[in-house]
């Protein structure tokens, strides 16, 4: 006659790995010695993972963007995750909540990344063209304090008008120089930001991007 039972183990000393357990009898006057079939258990330590979605996004300067970080427990991990965020320049990041409690399963917390009207797209005037505005100050006044007198009375609206005239042409280059950088999707400024998660000593990252317009 065959009997079945059910035999449980309990045991907290397994380091953390895949095992091969398996239960034996050895046998008495009535029964047969028998050993089950292997079992397999991946132990694994208390941790969590981190994740955000999506993990790119565009924004235009001045205004801010969303994104969800979700914290899931893994190997039976229960305690608090505390969220923290690296802002970049002209960049502010902020999370509701900024602490998930993940003890019965995943959690999310919505990251706002702000931007400054100041990081913008629009890329600074070129050095060429700041130098040869320099330029044309340069040589039209040293132009007229080398004049005499009465050369200076003769020619003074001339020269004035025509060192007006290639200041103004310096600074229209300048200004379509500008323009066009500000129009140029190679300029925009993507930033990094760095999430964290923190609970005890064990800490997770990952990053987002965002792209100012």
């Amino acid at each position: 006659m065959n009997e079945v039972g059910v035999a449980v183990l309990r045991n907290d000393t397994l380091a953390s790995g895949v095992h091969s357990l398996t239960a034996s009898y050895a046998g008495d006057e009535k029964f047969s010695a028998s050993t089950s079939a292997a079992v397999s258990i991946d132990i694994a330590n208390p941790d969590f993972s981190l994740a955000a979605s999506p993990v790119t996004a565009s924004v235009v300067a001045g205004q801010s963007t969303q994104f969800v970080v979700t914290v899931s427990p893994v190997g039976g991990f229960a305690n608090n995750v505390t969220l923290s965020c690296s802002p970049a320049a002209g960049i502010t990041c902020a999370f509701s909540p900024e602490t998930v409690a993940i003890a019965h399963g995943p959690a999310n917390a919505n990251l706002t990344v702000a931007t400054s009207t100041l990081v913008a797209a629009q890329g600074v005037a070129p050095p060429a063209l700041i130098r040869l505005w320099a330029f044309l100050l340069a040589v039209g006044g040293i132009g007229f304090a080398n004049l005499g007198r009465g050369q200076a009375r003769n020619i003074r609206i001339p020269l004035l008008g025509a060192t007006a005239a290639a200041a103004l042409a310096a600074f229209s280059l300048l200004a379509v120089g500008c323009g066009g950088a500000a129009g140029n999707p190679s300029n925009h400024h993507t930033a990094s930001i760095v999430v964290t998660a923190q609970s005890g000593t064990i800490s997770h990252s990952t990053t987002v991007n965002v792209t100012v317009q």
